[in-house]
């Protein structure tokens, strides 16, 4: 079971390797997505199991995290409004993965190969 914990993060971040490879931005945003919800899940479940609040907060942060990279159908059409939202996503998206790779290296239980899923 802890193999599968440990390589099932690798299909999100495979698609969005395969997002960024291919400037498909629907892919991008998908991956960061799924491993969102792989990442809420498994804090719930510690919160619930534990009763420590710092799986809560981290649930929580990367719940905004899928709410921010949920994949959506704008276009883009080269205005400034675009490209201001598109920065201001991807800065989110980088603080939030900086903060998930501190995390996973404070955190005895979790893999350290889930810190190079973060980056």
């Amino acid at each position: 079971m802890e193999s599968v914990a440990t390589f099932l993060p690798i299909i999100p971040v495979l698609l969005t390797a395969f997002g960024v490879l291919k400037k498909k931005r629907f892919f991008f945003l998908l991956g960061y997505t799924l491993y969102s919800l792989m990442v809420v899940t498994a804090e719930l479940y510690s919160y619930a199991s534990s009763g420590d609040f710092s799986h809560f907060m981290i649930a929580s942060l990367f719940f905004a995290q899928l709410i921010i990279a949920f994949p959506n159908k704008l276009n883009d059409d080269g205005s400034k409004v675009f490209k201001l939202f598109t920065i201001k996503l991807f800065l989110c998206l980088v603080v939030i993965n900086i903060i998930g790779v501190f995390v996973v290296l404070n955190n005895p239980i979790v893999n350290d190969i889930c810190a190079y899923y973060h980056a």
